[in-house]
């Protein structure tokens, strides 16, 4: 009795077949990274509002600043993160608070240059400011502050201003509404005139 193998149909059948399934398949597949890169990201913001929320309300309890620039008499509290990155408290003490305009220590410890362009990250991620961002307590109204991007600790580059994705850098634009830093009400008494 002689064997029959698959018909040269047969096996184009079959191609076509899990052409079909991979066309559908691995786009979903890379969706659901760029979901799960996004979700992290969201994690670590979470993680720095915290920072920003304590480093504000333990000031407000104490009555002591996060760090004193020697240049500034105004009581209200207007410390400010660098424009490119957060840095590490080390930092501050490191440059008396003179760098980028004396950022919050809301970065993890030993993990930046401190220069004006660290690379300070919270829970393995860089933290990018929108260019021209200052985080002001108690200064003006505005409150919001937009982050430009975030790098994952395996390097893969979240931008929050465009839509494009290419390469290690996924496009985000959708979500910049979801990526904004608050910083809490203060006081009346300390408000600018």
């Amino acid at each position: 009795m002689q064997k029959q193998g698959f018909t040269l149909v047969e096996i184009i059948i079959v191609l076509v077949l899990l052409a079909v399934l991979a066309m559908i398949a691995v786009p979903k597949y890379l969706n659901l990274i760029e979901t799960a890169e996004i979700q992290a990201a969201k994690g670590t913001l979470a993680e720095v509002q915290s920072r920003l929320n304590m480093t504000f309300y333990d000031w407000l309890l104490t009555g002591t600043k996060v760090k004193q620039n020697t240049t500034e008499n105004n009581p209200n509290f207007r410390k400010g993160t660098a424009v490119t990155t957060l840095l590490p408290s080390s930092c501050l003490q490191a440059h008396g608070g003179s760098v980028a305009n004396y950022q919050y220590g809301l970065a993890d410890e030993g993990t930046s240059s401190c220069s004006a362009t660290g690379t300070g990250t919270i829970g393995g991620w860089k933290v990018n400011m929108q260019s021209g961002e200052f985080i002001h307590f108690c200064e003006g109204n505005k409150r919001s502050y937009k982050i430009q991007k975030l790098t994952s600790p395996t390097g893969k580059v979240i931008d929050f201003t465009t839509n494009a994705s290419s390469g290690d850098t996924i496009g985000a634009q959708q979500y910049a509404d979801e990526f904004i830093l608050y910083t809490p009400e203060c006081p009346a008494y300390m408000s600018p005139n």
